[in-house]
């Protein structure tokens, strides 16, 4: 049974939320670049769900647009770990219109950060988690 907010932090009760798994994945991506919590934000790009138009916010468009001015971010890295490669949503969403979003509204420097594509690390740690699971 779904609760309101039930989806902020990961828990037994609520292992295979997605949102839940995105917030916790960037805690402990942050945790690993040693950023503080007010030096990184979380995001979602996607609107299209099976359960109607609403999806999981905030929405990425609307955070890239108030970046810069809410916030004083005039540079920014953007990681999409949600995706093991990159695609329609990471390079042509995120990447190009991003990127004109967070400029138009103040932003100097845009990185998006690159999937783990076909990087032997990410194969080698894949076939390991699968391994492990058999």
């Amino acid at each position: 049974m779904r609760q309101e907010h039930c989806c902020g932090s990961l828990i037994q009760a609520n292992r295979n939320c997605y949102r839940a798994q995105c917030f916790a994945t960037a805690r402990a991506l942050a945790q690993e670049l040693s950023l503080a919590p007010h030096e990184y934000t979380v995001s979602f790009q996607s609107r299209l769900t099976a359960a109607g138009p609403e999806w999981i916010k905030p929405y990425t468009d609307e955070v890239l647009a108030t970046l810069p001015k809410q916030r004083g971010v005039r540079r920014l890295a953007v990681a999409i770990p949600s995706f093991v490669t990159d695609c329609l949503e990471t390079l042509e969403e995120i990447g190009m219109q991003g990127r004109e979003i967070f400029s138009e509204a103040g932003g100097e420097e845009f990185f998006l950060v690159p999937c783990l594509n076909d990087s032997q690390e990410w194969a080698d740690n894949l076939l390991r988690i699968v391994e492990d699971s058999c």
